[in-house]
């Protein structure tokens, strides 16, 4: 199963507002912060290189930075215009990336549509977020039961078809110590990052979380919002776009 995509795909139409200004590699790429997202690009890149396509992005606990990381990654990865990267909203209970990307709702069906209804194709699901080649795979709602969904053989389905489709497909997932959907996505994806809030994260989450990680597939650890990161070679740079993200 494939997934043809063209010009008329929801979203190609959609008014854009604001970006969220947490989104440093589109709107301050040559920052510290953004850099700090191209080393972990280029982590990404070298496991690409051996055949990794599918990335799962996820935190021990809630408000940790993990959308914001997947955001930024897409937005590096889709630096080079020969890369086509898809982002999948598979946090079902707190979607967010439409608001944050500055797409309204719109039409478009998202990926609770196709995990549910036999005749959505995968197609259907995604959408132009920036670029030529930025996409995104909303949620397209918020569910009580998303364990169900994402253990169903349509959402392997769905990342068997945007495999073969797309360079980087780059999956939020739910927070992996609160909700149980992580572990089902895990076996799914060929390589996985874990989004820590630096100075906020109690340790013993940090090592419960790794623990519970298919070593095999962990790729790193990425602190976020380190304010003692900084080099000095950046100094200068102004203290709004200090934000940064160390792996």
């Amino acid at each position: 199963m494939g997934v043809a995509l063209n010009s008329h795909t929801p979203g190609a139409t959609r008014k854009r507002r604001r970006l969220d200004p947490h989104l440093v590699t589109l709107l301050q790429p040559g920052t510290f912060a953004a850099d700090r997202y191209q080393l972990v690009r280029h982590a990404l890149e070298l496991k690409h290189e051996g055949g990794a396509r599918i990335f799962a992005v996820t935190s021990p606990s809630g408000g940790e930075g993990k959308t914001t990381t997947v955001l930024n990654l897409g937005g590096a990865l889709a630096k080079d215009s020969a890369t086509q990267v898809l982002l999948v909203e598979a946090d079902l209970r707190r979607p967010c990336m439409l608001e944050r990307l500055g797409l309204g709702a719109g039409a478009v069906g998202g990926l609770l549509q196709t995990l549910t209804r036999s005749r959505v194709p995968p197609s259907e699901a995604i959408i132009h977020a920036l670029g030529s080649n930025l996409w995104l795979a909303p949620a397209g709602g918020s569910t009580a039961a998303p364990y169900e969904l994402l253990r169903s053989p349509r959402f392997w389905d769905f990342l068997t078809a945007t495999r073969e489709r797309f360079d980087y497909v780059l999956i939020d997932t739910p927070p992996l110590l609160i909700c149980p959907e992580f572990q089902v996505i895990e076996r799914w994806c060929d390589a996985t990052l874990l989004v820590v809030a630096a100075n906020r994260t109690p340790r013993k989450q940090v090592s419960e979380a790794v623990a519970q990680l298919d070593r095999a597939k962990a790729l790193g650890i990425v602190l976020n919002a380190d304010a003692n990161a900084v080099d000095s070679y950046y100094r200068g740079s102004s203290r709004s776009t200090r934000r940064s993200l160390a792996r």
